[in-house]
C-alpha cells in the first residue's frame, strides 16, 4: 500500500527531524530512512524522487556499508534516474559519491552507463554521440533509457547542458553577448530553435540572461 507507506515515511521523517534538532541522530538511521524512501519511489516509478532520495541515502551511507551485491544494480538505477529526470543536469554531486567515483567505473556489467552520465555532466555532444554508438545494444535493453533516447528527451537535456557549459567556458567578458550561431552549434539545434533552448535553459535555472 503506497499511500500507507508514504504516511509512515512522513511520520518517521518528522520524528527524525525532531530528534536531529535536539539530540543529533545516528547517520545509520537517516541512511535507512532514505533507503526506504528511495525504494518506495522506485516502486511508484517516480525517477526524480527516486534519484533525490537515493542521493540522500548515499550522503549518509559509506560505500563499505552498501552490500557488494547491491552496489552495481543500485548505481545503475541511480544513474538512469539521473539521466531521465527532466530537471537533473549538473551531476557533480553524483560523480563525487564513492559509489560512482570508485566503484562503478570498475564494474564490468554497469560501467558503460558512466559514459552517458559524464557526457550529460560535461555538456559535450561528442561524448554523448559516442556513448550511443558504443553501447547501443545495452541502452536498447533498458526500456526507460531507450525511450528517453528515442524520443529525444535526453537529447534536449544534452542541449540545455551544452548551453550551460558553453556559457561557463567563455571568458567572463564574452558571456554577455553569445551569438545565436554559437549556441546552435554547441547545442545541436537549428537557428530557429535557439531562442527556445535559451529560454528553457534559463527556466531550468542553469543560466541567467536575456535575448536581444
Amino acid at each position: 500500500d503506497m499511500k500507507q507507506a508514504r504516511e509512515i515515511l512522513d511520520a518517521v521523517e518528522e520524528h527524525l527531524s525532531d530528534i536531529d534538532w535536539s539530540y543529533g541522530i545516528d547517520p545509520a538511521a537517516r541512511s535507512s530512512f532514505h533507503r526506504a524512501a528511495a525504494f518506495m519511489y522506485q516502486e511508484k516509478n517516480d525517477p526524480p524522487s527516486f534519484y533525490r532520495e537515493s542521493m540522500r541515502y548515499l550522503l549518509y551511507t559509506p560505500l563499505a556499508a552498501i552490500p557488494k551485491k547491491e552496489r552495481g544494480p543500485l548505481a545503475f538505477k541511480i544513474a538512469v534516474a539521473a539521466l531521465i529526470s527532466p530537471k537533473e543536469f549538473g551531476l557533480g554531486d553524483l560523480l563525487q559519491q564513492p559509489l560512482f567515483s570508485e566503484f562503478l567505473p570498475t564494474c564490468e556489467q554497469y560501467s558503460w552507463i558512466m559514459d552517458f552520465v559524464q557526457a550529460l555532466h560535461d555538456g559535450v555532444f561528442a561524448k554523448f554521440d559516442q556513448a550511443i554508438v558504443d553501447h547501443k545494444a545495452k541502452w536498447e535493453a533498458v526500456p526507460e533509457l531507450k525511450k528517453a533516447l528515442e524520443s529525444d528527451d535526453l537529447k534536449q537535456k544534452m542541449s540545455l547542458s551544452a548551453m550551460m557549459e558553453m556559457a561557463f567556458q567563455r571568458p567572463k567578458k564574452q558571456r554577455s553577448a553569445i551569438p545565436f550561431d554559437d549556441i546552435a552549434k554547441a547545442c545541436r539545434v537549428n537557428d530557429d530553435q535557439v531562442e527556445d533552448i535559451f529560454r528553457k535553459t534559463m527556466c531550468a535555472g542553469l543560466i541567467k540572461g536575456s535575448i536581444d
